[in-house]
């Protein structure tokens, strides 16, 4: 569902929002009502599985009642229960919050162990970068058997997501392995070629990859995309598209040349792309996508070649963001955007593809998985993007 990029004349999505929204207004009333745990668990499945039957949800009761909102893993819901939880209006004994948040060690150990039956407090892990930015876990712990072991495999997923909270695991973390931990006191974790790489205590996991994480920053450019230098040597990356109809995202992709070759890579082969593994500056990677049906290889290029000055000479200088690649599908041609102040360069990169006459079919779409769902039309009326129907 889209929320965000909502055009004022698009009523069929404003109406679909609206809907929403209302659904949410019945919810926070009905809960007020109730009083009964098993009357508001109803009332949660009911509204709740309506408005997304993938959506998870934690009821904690004490003094005051607290409803936990929860994507399970799926980004492309990270905006949801957001706009759900901005949407709710507190009421008394009530709170909503957006995402399982991380727990203290000794809480999140009682928790895998009431979950699983498996004691995770002398447990080790490995932590180390791969694809994309992401980190790779790997948890031992007694008890433990191999990599399809699906009740260790749960148990460490549960750790991970306890120790780092909802929202930095989905976003940081590409994998978690489990293996046995062997007797024998400390256990040092040997990975080929990286005679280096150990294993830490569990209780370690949280400011382990805080530390990574931020190590991964301070590699980054220091300035955001529009102050660097852009000029130079761009990698280019060929694509093999499936025969098709027509193509969602950069489905079509024949050739792409990006000062960001890593950023690329990443949006194109990872499921769960997050701009902000690739800047330290708030930057929020996205594209325009142009159906140019009908023009010659020559035309094409050189169309977008033109479209490419016009955006990056216009929002560099003024601080809201850059062209950092562009895409030459079968079909469709690509303007590879990272933006900086989002909704007042959202706005200017439409008006300058209106001004350059930009296919009627002409998109802003985002390569972030949580806003996998959004797009924006360059003309009002347009279609929805393939993939978006």
């Amino acid at each position: 569902m889209r929320f965000r990029y909502i055009d004022d004349h698009d009523t069929s999505a404003l109406e679909r929002r609206a809907a929403f929204f209302a659904r949410v207004d019945r919810l926070s009333s009905e809960l007020a009502e109730l009083a009964d745990v098993d009357a508001i668990e109803a009332c949660l499945g009911r509204h709740l599985r309506a408005i997304d039957p993938e959506l998870e949800w934690e009821l904690r009761l004490g003094d005051d009642r607290e409803l936990v909102l929860a994507t399970g893993g799926e980004p492309r819901l990270r905006p949801l229960v957001e706009a759900m939880v901005e949407r709710f209006a507190p009421r008394d004994g009530w709170a909503w919050r957006a995402g399982r948040p991380a727990l203290p060690f000794e809480r999140a150990i009682r928790r895998i162990s009431n979950h699983t039956g498996l004691d995770l407090g002398p447990a080790r892990v490995r932590v180390g970068f791969v694809r994309a930015h992401l980190l790779e876990l790997l948890i031992q712990a007694p008890g433990f058997g191999a990599s399809g072991d699906e009740c260790a495999q749960r148990a460490a997923t549960l750790a991970v997501e306890a120790l780092l909270g909802e929202q930095l695991m989905e976003r940081w973390v590409a994998e978690v392995g489990v293996a046995p931990l062997p007797r024998g006191g400390p256990l040092r974790v040997l990975a080929p070629g990286d005679p280096g790489a150990a294993s830490l205590p569990l209780i370690e996991l949280a400011p382990t990859v805080s530390r990574a994480v931020a190590g991964l920053y301070a590699g980054l450019s220091p300035e955001p995309c529009h102050a660097r230098d852009r000029g130079g040597d761009w990698t280019m990356l060929e694509a093999e598209p499936s025969a098709s109809d027509d193509w969602a995202a950069q489905d079509d992709l024949l050739v792409a040349t990006t000062m960001l070759p890593e950023m690329l890579r990443s949006f194109l082969c990872e499921p769960r792309f997050w701009s902000g593994r690739f800047s330290a500056h708030d930057e929020l990677f996205c594209y325009v996508k142009l159906d140019q049906t009908g023009l010659e290889r020559d035309e094409r290029l050189a169309w977008r070649s033109a479209l490419e000055d016009r955006l990056d000479g216009e929002l560099a200088p003024a601080g809201l963001g850059a062209v950092v690649g562009n895409g030459f599908g079968v079909r469709y041609g690509y303007v590879v955007l990272a933006l900086h102040r989002l909704l007042p360069a959202l706005e200017r990169v439409r008006e300058l593809c209106r001004a350059a006459a930009a296919p009627r079919r002409s998109w802003i779409q985002f390569c972030d998985a949580e806003h996998c769902d959004e797009w924006l039309a360059v003309w009002p009326g347009a279609p929805a993007p393939p993939g978006h129907a």
